[in-house]
């Protein structure tokens, strides 16, 4: 019988500060000539953002998660042929 114990909030918390630390700056500096066009721009910037962390994390954890999973398995002299 195979057996492992993965702990993802930790795994999570490392893959999420990493791809944090990933971006070039999190100041975003404008300036606007309406609150509309300021909301507007937020709205945007937030998603975008949000967007390029989202796909970021999800392909940095995934890889983290196999990689813990071979490991153990490999700990367990499980071949992969």
């Amino acid at each position: 019988m195979l057996r492992t114990q993965i702990d993802v909030v930790s795994l999570m918390k490392s893959v999420s500060s990493r791809v944090a630390d990933s971006f070039d700056s999190s100041s975003v500096i404008a300036e606007f000539e309406t609150p509309e066009e300021l909301l507007d721009y937020s709205e945007e910037n937030f998603t975008s953002l949000s967007a390029e962390f989202l796909k970021s994390f999800h392909d940095d954890f995934q890889v983290a998660y196999v990689t813990e999973l071979v490991k153990q398995l490999e700990e367990q002299s499980v071949n992969f042929n």
